[in-house]
């Protein structure tokens, strides 16, 4: 497939972790509620002995009042990812363009100008995220001619405010599952234990994190894959609210390769909760209220369902944390969702049936690339999602079907959700992130059924939990809970109410204080 000559220029050499040409854009405008989130919040670490382990907070600041270069901040990220390409965390990085972008930062603060609260900081994105001078695959190697003209929406908000990108991160074939395991681009490795999964579909995001080379990076989230690998790597993820109605969103999805945009958000993964606040007011213009104790906050704990089946190194984890806030203060209430997340599960299943194959088309046909979806269908390389899309091909919505699961049944859903934690006067929902710890990478690749010809049971196991927040738009949380004994991670995650995600994240906050484990890999 050709590639047109403007696109020729803009992108020197389509190969896997090229060096690409691209303009340098990093204007800079202060946000107040960025700034202030910036400047009052105690950071997890101020320390430069292992410019790693501070948080992205801490960096900016530091950036900020020229107590630390953000040329030498980022020389030292790409060292650590030099050392840690193993993970296979990345697609496309220009090592060249991230001096650059540190170096004008610097620049700017010799010259006395006002920086923003993200300046210094380098965003890794997931590949189904624009950028301009990186394609956008999706993971999908035919995708490699798909060369946005202008940055996503919620890029260019990071721009704005100081950060620049670092690269594109590796992922689960068109966000379609939940291991990264992409036989198109390799499969993306934990870094807690290189040969177990790092979750997905935002693998790589996750896995840059917790490998130590970038402090801040946003994925995507449809059925839990900015949660699940950040639970998985040991890291903090979030999956801001969206409307069911209308598809309003907190994070702009214009300019992500979809997978359901009824259920798609963009969401913020970092290695604090902290971090994830700071992107958050960035991307909202708001600021936290911070919590000064936990006390009395009342916590509902639905144990059907979502703690149903748990590996014993999990349950023992999550039960460990629940006592921890307990002693905080925090109230724990017994609450029964276990009929509404059966429903929910079904739910999101019947919304990928009605809208992934039109939400394709429709985004191909926009990006004017000559791509059909069967096209692109026939190049997908990993043999789960090829399987699911040709399913699909199968499946015919009529227009009612739709009109009923989007206007009936599905804000049915939202009400007993909503209904329940305020008939148990609770304020968010807590439960383990994931059921089981970090499986071993299939070397072969993910199958879409077992050998009996179920749906992978380890697969439907990944997103247990995590999908029924995004069908009925609810804010999700996931942080590190602890170790199991082997020393793989374990997250716990607090849902909300759609349209509560500043109270959770600091209610969250506040937990990861009490908490306090350590994220992701050793640096």
């Amino acid at each position: 497939m050709a590639v047109g000559k403007e696109e020729q220029q803009q992108v020197v050499s389509v190969k896997r972790r090229s060096v690409l040409k691209a303009g340098l854009a990093i204007p800079i405008a202060t946000s107040g509620a960025a700034a202030a989130m910036m400047n009052g919040c105690a950071s997890m670490s101020d320390s430069t002995d292992d410019l790693t382990a501070l948080s992205a907070a801490a960096a900016a600041r530091q950036i900020n009042d020229g107590s630390l270069s953000a040329e030498k901040y980022a020389s030292h990220l790409l060292a650590r990812y030099e050392s840690t390409r193993g993970f296979n965390a990345v697609t496309w990085i220009n090592k060249d363009r991230v001096l650059e972008s540190a170096r004008r930062v610097d620049v700017m603060r010799g010259n006395g100008e006002k920086l923003g609260p993200l300046a210094g900081l380098p965003v890794a994105l997931k590949d189904n995220i624009d950028a301009i001078g990186f394609p956008t695959t999706g993971g999908t190697p035919v995708l490699e001619v798909n060369l946005p003209k202008q940055n996503a929406q919620v890029v260019n908000l990071l721009l704005q405010n100081g950060a620049y990108v670092f690269g594109k991160t590796n992922m689960h074939e068109l966000a379609k599952g939940a291991t990264s395991s992409n036989m198109g681009y390799g499969a993306v490795r934990n870094p807690i234990d290189q040969k177990r999964i790092p979750g997905g579909s935002s693998g790589g995001s996750a896995a840059a994190l917790a490998a130590g080379f970038v402090p801040l990076a946003l994925g995507t989230d449809t059925a839990g894959s900015a949660r699940i690998p950040a639970a998985l790597c040991g890291v903090a993820g979030f999956r801001p609210s969206i409307s069911i109605t209308g598809r309003r969103k907190l994070y702009s999805d214009q300019g992500v390769l979809p997978l359901a945009l009824d259920l798609d958000t963009i969401g913020p993964l970092a290695r604090s909760v902290e971090d994830i606040a700071l992107v958050h007011s960035v991307v909202t213009g708001s600021a936290l209220h911070k919590l000064t104790s936990l006390k009395g906050i009342r916590i509902g704990v639905p144990r059907a369902y979502f703690y149903e089946n748990l590996e014993p190194g999990v349950q023992r984890v999550i039960e460990q944390a629940l006592l921890k806030l307990h002693s905080e203060g925090v109230v724990l209430v017994d609450i029964d969702l276990g009929d509404f997340a059966r429903s929910a599960a079904k739910m999101n299943l019947t919304i990928f049936e009605i809208s992934v194959r039109t939400d394709l088309e429709q985004y191909l046909a926009s990006r004017q690339i000559g791509m059909t979806a069967a096209g692109l269908i026939d190049g997908i390389r990993s043999p789960d999602v090829k399987a699911f899309y040709k399913r699909l091909s199968a499946i015919n919505a009529t227009p009612q079907m739709i009109a009923h699961v989007r206007n009936v049944a599905r804000p049915q859903l939202a009400k007993v959700y909503e209904d329940t934690l305020r008939a148990n006067d609770v304020n968010f929902i807590a439960f383990p992130t994931e059921p089981i710890v970090a499986p071993f990478i299939k070397e072969g690749g993910d199958l879409a059924e077992d050998s009996s010809g179920k749906r992978d049971p380890q697969a439907l196991a990944l997103i247990r939990n995590t999908c029924t927040a995004a069908v009925v738009g609810a804010p999700g949380v996931t942080i590190p809970a602890g170790r199991t004994v082997e020393g793989l991670p374990v997250g716990l995650e607090f849902d909300g109410i759609s349209g509560a995600d500043n109270a959770l994240l600091s209610f969250a906050l506040a937990v990861e204080k009490v908490l306090a484990v350590p994220p992701g890999a050793p640096v």
